[in-house]
């Protein structure tokens, strides 16, 4: 699933769409005729200046896909605590498709 905002009508688009087979965005929306007013903003940019920053958690005391328990006992993992400790994973990618480097966050 797919989600982009058209900033002219301030309404949300959602389009589903298989990423393989769509070489850009830009492209992607000139085909469902989805025009956003930013493209024409950031145009005279040189595409290696542009760039997209991702940032997602990554908890230390995650559990594990598959818990271990003895048969006839609960295998819930018990979560009690209000923050856990966690790092924030940064991914950043550059318009023309270069990406830089990963960063962790305390």
């Amino acid at each position: 699933m797919y989600q982009r905002y058209n900033n002219g009508q301030r309404k949300a688009l959602l389009v589903k769409f298989h990423v393989s087979n769509v070489t850009s965005e830009r492209q992607f929306c000139r085909e469902n005729d989805i025009k956003p007013s930013i493209w024409g903003a950031f145009d005279h940019y040189d595409h290696s200046n542009i760039i997209n920053v991702d940032e997602t958690a990554v908890y230390f005391d995650m559990p594990r896909g598959k818990t271990l328990a003895e048969v006839g006992t609960s295998n819930k993992v018990s979560t009690g605590k209000k923050h856990s400790p966690r790092l924030t994973a940064v991914l950043t990618n550059r318009a023309d498709g270069t990406p830089l480097r990963e960063a962790l966050v305390l």
